[in-house]
Parts: C-alpha cells; structure tokens; sequence
C-alpha cells in the first residue's frame, strides 16, 4: 500500500534532497515535520501540499498517485475521553478547546442576525 507520505519520501530521494533541505525550502526550522508529512502523522494544509508540490518540482496529483487514504492512529489515552465529549455541553467543549490551544467556536452575540 503507497501512502501520500511514501510518495513524498520518493520523490525527495530521488530528487535527491534531504528531509532537511526540503524542510528548509518549505519554511520549517528542522526535518521532523517533513519526517512527521512521510510517515502520515501530519495533517497538511492545502496550501502547504501545493508548495510541496512545487519545491519538489511535481503536479500536485503525483504526491496522491495510487496513494491509499490514511486513517490517523487515534490514542488509548484519548479514546478514554470519547465518551466524554460526546456528551459535552457546549460550555465543557469551549473549555476543552481553551486547554489544547484549539480555535474557539464563534458564538452569535444576541444582536447578531442569522441569515
């Protein structure tokens, strides 16, 4: 099975780059997030997957070629919380989201129209 992070290490090697170097053509301080993008551990932006279709010099369609879906791993430690958060008021979830640094939903303040 090929993965969009196997096609990614490919074409790097055989454009004949380091995960440093490719690290550092996209804008990051070191490899582990290029190490994280091949071994599918990262979700990627749309705009980063274009640029990493143009430093390595490839249409955007190769990086996906006979590329499987990847289903991210989800912890032991976090399933425990499932249970939790399905059952979660709003107020218990925006607090959840305040501790992981997660965006804060928009809530419509009472003179804001819906429409």
């Amino acid at each position: 099975m090929t993965t969009f992070g196997d096609n990614v290490r490919n074409i790097r090697k055989e454009k004949g780059m380091t995960q440093e170097e490719l690290a550092l053509a996209l804008g990051y301080k070191g490899r582990s997030s290029v190490n994280k993008i091949e071994k599918n551990v990262a979700q990627i932006p749309q705009e980063t997957i274009q640029r990493l279709a143009d430093v390595l010099g490839v249409p955007v369609a190769k990086l996906f070629a006979d590329a499987e879906p990847v289903t991210p791993a989800i912890s032991s430690d976090l399933m425990e919380f499932l249970p939790f958060l399905e059952k979660a008021e709003e107020w218990q979830l925006e607090s959840v989201r305040r501790i992981l640094g997660m965006p804060q939903k928009k809530s419509l303040s009472s003179t804001q129209e819906i429409g």
